[in-house]
């Protein structure tokens, strides 16, 4: 497992076992940035390219304790294993990483940002101004 520093904690899990004919081997790459407190994303990168998915970070951390999600993003615990489930209208895979190296993410993500700490850490003047440009507040 390698780890990155500063806002962005970045850590590759391996092995990751993707259950997709088409994947051959996959590196599975997990992100969380501080500056989007709420979720995490995994990057996948394979022989076929690489795509990225991004779901909320509570979602993975009820994941790891039992099973939860519904649509495209689906988390279970599995034995010594996360199950995540990914589903688009184009495709779907089945993943497994080993938990504890899923939950050790977790951690250092809530080392980062604390859970319940999330709204704290984002910043609200930036959010209002992109949803008042635009917009004349004078009338």
């Amino acid at each position: 497992m390698q780890e990155g520093k500063g806002p962005t904690r970045i850590v590759e899990i391996t092995p990751a076992w993707v259950f997709d004919e088409s994947a051959g081997p996959v590196v599975a790459v997990f992100i969380y940035r501080v500056e989007d407190p709420y979720a995490v994303s995994i990057l996948f990168a394979g022989p076929n390219g690489s795509t990225t998915w991004t779901f909320a970070r509570s979602l993975l951390r009820q994941g790891c304790h039992e099973p939860t999600g519904d649509g495209e993003v689906r988390v279970s615990p599995d034995g010594d294993h996360l199950a995540v489930h990914l589903r688009s209208c184009a495709t779907s895979c089945h993943v497994l990483f080993p938990l504890s190296s899923v939950c050790a993410f977790l951690d250092d993500s809530h080392g980062a940002v604390a859970q319940d700490e999330e709204r704290m850490e984002l910043d609200w003047d930036q959010l209002f101004q992109g949803l008042t440009v635009g917009h004349n507040t004078s009338d």
